[in-house]
């Protein structure tokens, strides 16, 4: 999977990390690791034989899901305007000749896939995706990055940049792991796959909240 990245991208992503000083929420490891979950996906029983993207062959198809994958954090506006994010990370590609159309799609894929994009539309009362041609491809990208999600310290982490006490950021934790990661799998997943790698990370969670989080309060979110 990691020869499919290449080594002036997995570069590009130290300088976005450097620069913007991300913390560990959102780092190489995170890059990685859901490139890897999107290639599992790829690569499984429900997936490996399907049409993921009309006019690209499976190879093709699955160079654009895992570069997508890896670079998906690489414009988050957590940390940075989106468009600039999105302008520089274009740069890096074009510099380097990569193809313009799959470029395209890349750009799509990652401008589509956030959870605060999701719960806007999903407070509209409209579907998480909206129809158009590479709304599969996009949703397996979502899927490997919510399957990464589970992992606590990730969101640990990113509160502790919020300068709250202690208190607040455990109940903010909380907050996050029950009304968001424990809903993936009945709500916000798109594979079935996915449902299924993260049935026991989300057990873990769970049993997670129910004894070192269980007398906190939660947030509105």
């Amino acid at each position: 999977m990691l020869k499919t990245i290449p080594k002036y991208l997995l570069n590009y992503g130290n300088r976005v990390i450097l620069t913007y000083n991300m913390d560990m929420s959102h780092d190489q490891v995170h890059f990685i690791n859901t490139a890897e979950y999107a290639y599992r996906l790829l690569n499984s029983d429900e997936i490996k034989n399907k049409t993921i993207i009309d006019g690209y062959n499976s190879k093709d198809a699955e160079e654009i899901i895992i570069l997508s994958a890896y670079c998906h954090d690489l414009i988050d506006s957590k940390y940075m305007d989106e468009d600039e994010g999105l302008e520089k990370l274009n740069g890096v590609f074009i510099s380097n000749n990569y193809s313009i159309d799959k470029l395209k799609i890349i750009n799509y894929i990652i401008t589509h896939i956030s959870f605060r994009k999701r719960r806007e539309r999903e407070k509209l009362g409209l579907p998480f995706f909206e129809d158009h041609p590479y709304k599969y491809a996009s949703q397996i990208v979502c899927d490997a990055d919510q399957l990464d999600a589970y992992r606590v310290e990730r969101i640990i982490s990113f509160q502790n940049t919020k300068k709250m006490n202690e208190s607040d950021t455990k109940k903010w934790c909380k907050t996050i792991l029950v009304k968001r990661v424990l809903k993936y799998i009945d709500t916000y997943m798109n594979t079935q796959t996915a449902k299924e790698i993260a049935q026991d990370m989300h057990d873990k969670v769970l049993r997670i909240v129910q004894s070192e989080y269980k007398d906190l309060d939660m947030f509105d979110y």
